[in-house]
């Protein structure tokens, strides 16, 4: 844990892939299988592939000021069509071919967790 970290956020994200792993929520597992690998753990940007290969950061994930804002809805449209079917970069790719739509909305879900049920896009 870094300094100024929480650790209760860490905490978190280990009992909800726990939970997943018991069958009971996709969205955690999904999330650290295909997404953490650019936007990190726990959904800070930070993850290991954008630190090698991408020219920019994916979006931090917990900052309310950027994410916050979205809806569910929204999020599972990135997550369906990639960050250009929202007219963002060309970095994301689309999942629909992927992932079923209960898994689409257990992922958008998981993503929200980041930063809570702020205000609606």
């Amino acid at each position: 844990v870094r300094a100024g970290q929480p650790v209760v956020k860490g905490a978190k994200v280990v009992a909800e892939i726990a939970e997943s792993e018991a069958g009971n929520n996709p969205g955690p597992r999904l999330y650290q299988h295909y997404c953490a690998v650019c936007h990190g753990l726990q959904g800070k940007g930070d993850g290991q592939y954008y630190a090698n290969s991408l020219d920019r950061a994916p979006p931090d994930l917990t900052d309310p000021l950027i994410c916050g804002p979205w809806s569910e809805d929204y999020v599972a449209q990135v997550i369906r069509e990639g960050s250009v079917g929202v007219v963002k970069s060309q970095l994301c790719p689309p999942w629909v071919r992927v992932f079923s739509d209960e898994e689409v909305l257990a992922l958008a879900r998981h993503v929200k967790s980041f930063t809570g049920p702020q205000l609606a896009r």
